[in-house]
């Protein structure tokens, strides 16, 4: 039996909506650690002999690719989703989403292969960025495609407020780390656990 035109079943949209707005806040909050962990990247991916100023430098060029290949994960994924459908769409880059972070928690240390590490480190955040983009593109037309028209700019607004959600939560990972490891120990976490030139 199909689906009425015009017909919006409450579960679909609540379902739908709270799904973007997860994927929002995780994206928010994977984001929000690239920058407060900042220090300890450098640590793990650079070599010692360059100045925190420029292996901070650099690190954040590397989480600035992820933002930059955003508008060709959207383009790219936003023309698949017409095609091929936006629920198949954003599995798929839910996926591309996973990989990429498990990927990135597998990555070898500079002390293990050199800048081969960073290179590393920035392609994965790129290919994340291309992913993230076309999480966006599939997945809030996704949502508000199964709200009523009446309720779409409500939905819509709430599904936003998943970014501050994550940003928030990975603020609060961090202060909780650094209040159990303490601030000199949290601040040297990264000389203890990665050995470096």
């Amino acid at each position: 039996m199909g689906v009425k035109e015009g017909y919006y079943p409450v579960r679909s949209a609540v379902m739908a909506s709270i799904s973007q707005w997860l994927g929002y806040g995780m994206d928010a909050y994977d984001m929000t650690l690239v920058i407060a962990l900042t220090p300890i990247l450098n640590k793990v991916f650079l070599p010692a002999a360059i100045s925190p100023f420029l292996a901070s430098t650099i690190t954040l060029l590397g989480y600035a690719l992820t933002l930059l290949f955003r508008p060709i994960g959207s383009a790219l994924f936003g023309h698949f989703g017409d095609r091929i459908g936006r629920r198949d769409t954003l599995l798929i880059t839910l996926g591309g989403i996973g990989a990429a972070s498990a990927l990135t928690a597998a990555l070898p240390t500079y002390a293990q292969v050199g800048l081969v590490a960073y290179g590393l480190f920035a392609m994965l955040r790129a290919i994340l960025g291309i992913f993230a983009g076309g999480e966006y593109a599939a997945g809030h037309p996704f949502a508000m495609e199964q709200v009523t028209p009446r309720w779409r700019g409500l939905f819509s607004g709430w599904v936003q407020s998943g970014w501050p959600l994550g940003s928030g939560f990975a603020g609060l990972v961090v202060l909780a780390f650094e209040g159990w490891l303490g601030p000199a120990m949290y601040s040297v976490v990264g000389d203890m656990r990665f050995s470096r030139d």
